[in-house]
């Protein structure tokens, strides 16, 4: 386990108190739509779909039949490594106005996501810029290839439950690799409804949403 989240777990321990850790991309930061406009006028969109449509159908660029190439995915992967693009992103939902209101209620102690530890300093800087919360950046170690990013992150979440028994993420994926035990909640932004085999998952169709999910579970032990 990487030291940052061993040191985390560890002074979270010595405060006794759960908490609350978030994702990065498409639940603070609006990347795909960055990433899409961009594809879009570099490689072409067949369909003619303003931007914000065609992420609503298709969601992730993965989705999209027509930009399976090998060019494409080198230039996903450039951009993926590339520090200085983190600073340039929108915020997602009003993400910076919420995110403060759920602090209130159950701290955020954590920023945990699959992105690749070489754009920490870029990453860092967006989330200061936009005020979110200060707390400890945890992203994807250079051994983790990406194709196993959701089995690292769930494995990192499992770790730290109980001193973060909450977690938001945009992506239900890291589900299917959370231990069938595991007691966190897990609210997933963006999703009007989803159904899985853990107790604790709440869809959440927006940023006020998570903040009333979080408020109705946490509410009584605010701290």
């Amino acid at each position: 386990m990487l030291k940052e989240v061993y040191e985390l777990k560890t002074n979270l321990q010595k405060q006794s108190i759960r908490r609350i850790a978030l994702d990065n991309d498409e639940t603070l930061t609006f990347t795909l739509k960055n990433w899409f406009a961009r594809i879009a006028k570099r490689f072409g969109n067949p369909e003619n779909l303003p931007i914000e449509a065609l992420i609503k159908k298709y969601r992730y660029i993965q989705n999209v039949p027509y930009w399976h190439t090998p060019e494409i995915f080198d230039w996903v992967v450039a951009n993926v490594y590339d520090d200085k693009l983190q600073e340039e992103l929108e915020v997602i939902g009003e993400a910076n106005k919420y995110v403060p209101q759920l602090h209130k209620t159950k701290n955020v102690v954590a920023y945990i996501s699959n992105r690749p530890i070489e754009v920490a300093k870029g990453t860092k800087t967006w989330l200061i810029k936009h005020g979110f919360p200060q707390a400890p950046l945890i992203l994807r170690p250079s051994y983790i290839h990406y194709t196993m990013s959701h089995q690292w992150k769930a494995a990192v979440l499992d770790y730290l439950y109980p001193e973060i028994e909450a977690y938001v993420d945009d992506n239900f994926e890291v589900l299917e690799y959370l231990p069938d035990t595991y007691q966190g909640h897990i609210f997933l932004y963006d999703l009007k409804q989803y159904d899985h085999k853990l107790a604790n998952v709440h869809a959440c169709s927006d940023w006020p949403a998570v903040v009333a999910h979080v408020k109705n579970i946490f509410n009584k032990n605010t701290k």
